[in-house]
């Protein structure tokens, strides 16, 4: 009796291991990053719903993939109607719902915040193994290494720039985008103000420091508050003329993933064509 027991138990064991090893087909993105990863790694069938920003194509990259998959506010009640084998998220954005669902029973993963191109590599094999298409994510790690070796073909003294976006807000030395100022050829000023991750910087001291480059989201933006204003102050533009500004779109650097080869690519064609 106690042998029959015990070969039920193991066979038990061996049965959850074996659904908890298998691919999900139902997968729930509760995050901006984890929708961009879902789109470039898993299969339309099992993705079970994105975010509602997976669309907007002023944040999301990917929007034209994104399109005809259901999206989600990220609601508890929301996710446990899917029916989900897998919820994505990320560190911060909606904590408290992914724990919740955690909580009972749902399985749950909480993507980093990837500020570095070694992360990307780490998050895309991680992810496209569990889901089941371990090539997929080596082939976008293969994307962004031959992004970078292309990029790496000038020489000479890198160029000082700032990515400076509405309200006076630049992206400082430790970000995702300085790796990517940094493979295009630039030098990110950033670091000689001190700032590491992302802070405002006031216009009197970017005029004072006179990059050699701006780098902006577009260069055309919105004139729709003071903070849009100030991109096109004319101070400004007597230190850092049009023809000295660079454009990396919002959806390229709003997370990184699989944008991030192709940030990296548009960049460094445009410093290399100006220098």
């Amino acid at each position: 009796m106690l042998r029959l027991a015990a070969a039920f138990v193991l066979c038990l064991v061996v049965f959850v291991h074996a659904v908890h090893a298998a691919p999900p087909q139902r997968i729930v993105s509760l995050n901006l990053c984890a929708d961009q990863y879902l789109l470039a790694l898993a299969d339309r069938s099992q993705i079970a719903a994105l975010t509602q920003l997976a669309t907007d194509p002023g944040m999301s990259a990917m929007a034209d993939l994104a399109l005809g998959l259901p999206q989600i506010s990220g609601a508890a009640e929301e996710v446990i109607a899917l029916n989900p084998d897998l919820i994505l998220g990320g560190t911060y954005s909606l904590r408290a719902t992914r724990e919740l669902l955690e909580r009972v029973g749902y399985r749950t993963l909480a993507l980093p915040p990837d500020e570095s191109f070694a992360s990307i590599r780490a998050t895309a094999r991680r992810l496209a193994g569990l889901i089941g298409h371990p090539e997929r994510g080596e082939r976008l790690v293969a994307a962004l290494d031959e992004a970078l070796s292309a990029a790496s073909s000038r020489d000479g003294v890198a160029p000082s720039a700032l990515y400076y976006q509405r309200r006076g807000f630049a992206s400082g030395s430790r970000s995702l985008v300085s790796e990517i100022m940094a493979a295009a050829g630039l030098r990110n000023l950033a670091a000689d103000l001190g700032i590491e991750q992302t802070a405002r910087v006031d216009l009197e001291k970017i005029v004072a420091m006179r990059p050699a480059y701006l780098v902006l989201d577009s260069l055309d933006p919105k004139m729709a508050d003071q903070g849009s204003y100030m991109l096109r102050h004319p101070a400004l533009l007597h230190v850092v003329p049009r023809s000295r500004q660079l454009v990396l779109p919002r959806p390229l650097v709003t997370c990184g993933g699989p944008m991030t080869a192709e940030a990296v690519r548009r960049l460094a064609a445009q410093v290399h064509a100006r220098e």
